[in-house]
């Protein structure tokens, strides 16, 4: 891992950088590592994003955890429920991230599931707006009230600062 930092930080070196955010697309690396949300039955792969994600975080790189739901586990529901409740415990002092891309584009986050266990672990969220290209943030006003429906008992913080 210490060379995977040591490349991110020569490859980030000459850009001005305020902050990054993890988005915890696969497990390993991208060109060999399973994609975390191509739909899945597999335990260890959930428990795997998990920890990876909690390692991820704990390196201080990071502001927070993009779409922490992008995971697809399609598996049993109280497996699911064990280990996002676990993310969800780690992500207390940070806010989630509710994605306005995934809303919008109709994907399989954000989760509802997810969302009902933040919920009981009282996380607060930030809006996410993850627009890969221009004409993706003219939607993000449908996106934002979609969101604010579907994370019903989440408080949405509207700045970092708030955190």
């Amino acid at each position: 891992m210490p060379d995977l930092i040591e490349a991110q930080d020569e490859l980030l070196a000459p850009y001005p950088i305020d902050y990054m955010i993890l988005g915890q697309h696969f497990l390993k690396q991208e060109r060999d590592g399973v994609y975390t949300g191509a739909p899945t039955t597999d335990e260890t792969t959930l428990q795997n994003y998990v920890d990876t994600v909690i390692a991820g975080l704990e390196s201080g790189r990071y502001l927070y955890l993009a779409h922490p739901d992008l995971i697809n586990y399609v598996g049993n529901a109280a497996i699911y429920e064990r280990h996002m409740t676990r993310l969800c415990q780690y992500l207390k002092d940070r806010p989630i991230e509710l994605n306005m891309l995934g809303a919008v584009d109709g994907r399989h986050y954000p989760s509802k599931r997810f969302l009902d266990i933040a919920s009981k672990v009282q996380n607060k969220a930030i809006i996410g707006i993850d627009a890969h290209s221009p004409e993706q943030i003219k939607r993000s006003n449908v996106g934002e009230q979609m969101l604010r429906r579907m994370a019903q008992g989440i408080t949405i913080i509207e700045q970092m600062e708030e955190v």
